[in-house]
């Protein structure tokens, strides 16, 4: 027999912010432009960052569960230091968080940085659409630029809002205003 299966809309990676239309209809239909997350939002980063803080910690004779790095993630610089210390303790934090850059820009050379699923159908359509596209993250600017590359989408966006161009940081609207001002949107 034949089974019948309803057809959904795709679904779209969460933590996308469209800006809404400034008076008067769009060719798109909805919007003045996309800006997006960068890291767990386009980029699959949160599992290369796991495997690769798992194996800086073993290159210090350590071991940690894969739980310690999930609470990381959407943390800023000093909110993880924090967690890291008070699990691994001050000292260890010194030695490991250089190693632990070293392994994710090892596994992201030797693998490249996969793309969330549909994340290409979408930069797709938005092109056809000429749709303008930001982002905005909480990543540093060299850290933020060689992720891109490493997925393929370096320039693909017309702004790329990072750590050091605001005050205020996610989760604060300041990155993500910014970002909209850059391409030119309220």
């Amino acid at each position: 027999p034949q089974r019948l299966t309803e057809a959904r809309p795709p679904r779209l990676p969460l933590a996308l912010t469209a800006v809404p239309p400034i008076g008067g209809s769009k060719a798109n239909g909805m919007y003045d432009a996309v800006i997006f997350d960068l890291d767990g939002t386009l980029l699959s980063t949160e599992s290369v960052s796991v495997r690769g803080g798992i194996s800086a910690l073993r290159r210090l004779g350590q071991t940690a569960e894969e739980h310690l790095f999930h609470l990381l993630v959407g943390k800023d610089d000093a909110a993880s230091r924090l967690i890291l210390v008070e699990h691994l303790g001050a000292e260890a934090v010194d030695a490991f968080m250089p190693l632990w850059g070293q392994e994710c820009q090892r596994i992201f050379a030797d693998e490249g940085i996969p793309l969330r699923p549909r994340v290409s159908d979408l930069l797709s359509h938005l092109t056809a659409t000429r749709l303008p596209r930001a982002i905005a993250t909480s990543s540093r600017r060299d850290s933020a630029r060689t992720k891109l590359e490493y997925a393929g989408l370096g320039g693909q966006f017309a702004s790329v809002v990072c750590f050091e161009d605001v005050e205020q940081r996610k989760p604060a609207p300041d990155p993500y205003l910014h970002a909209a001002q850059l391409l030119g949107v309220d």
